[in-house]
């Protein structure tokens, strides 16, 4: 069982669990392989949609930060402070991301935080 989106050609890697892409696109089909990896339980649900909008939202902003930095400014300063403020946002999504993550682990059983475990470190499960 793998995800195509989340193993490259040469094997196996280590995936960072709050940034799972940049196209929201390959981050939804990320989401939908690592959801059904998990099952969760009806009482998991809620901290499961958490962390799907959090990854979700990071992604976005992810996307948004590299336009800014791809955006001619006017000048030095505009093009510095655009930057700045799309890095600083990038922080707090980030930041939501690991909360709902943290969330999501605590809720679930072992067995599933070592399906979670392999997938985003890279080992066969």
């Amino acid at each position: 069982m793998n995800c195509p989106h989340c193993r490259n050609g040469m094997g196996m890697r280590v995936m960072d669990p709050l940034l799972l892409g940049r196209n929201p696109m390959v981050v939804e089909q990320t989401l939908q392989f690592i959801k059904g990896l998990l099952a969760p339980t009806a009482e998991q649900e809620t901290a499961w949609k958490s962390y799907a909008e959090a990854a979700t939202a990071l992604a976005i902003a992810h996307s948004e930060k590299r336009e800014s930095a791809m955006a001619a400014g006017d000048s030095v300063i505009a093009v510095a402070e655009t930057r700045t403020q799309a890095a600083q946002r990038m922080v707090e999504k980030r930041q939501q991301a690991l909360a709902a993550f943290k969330g999501l682990l605590e809720g679930l059983q072992e067995e599933q935080k070592g399906r979670l475990n392999s997938f985003f470190m890279g080992m066969p499960f």
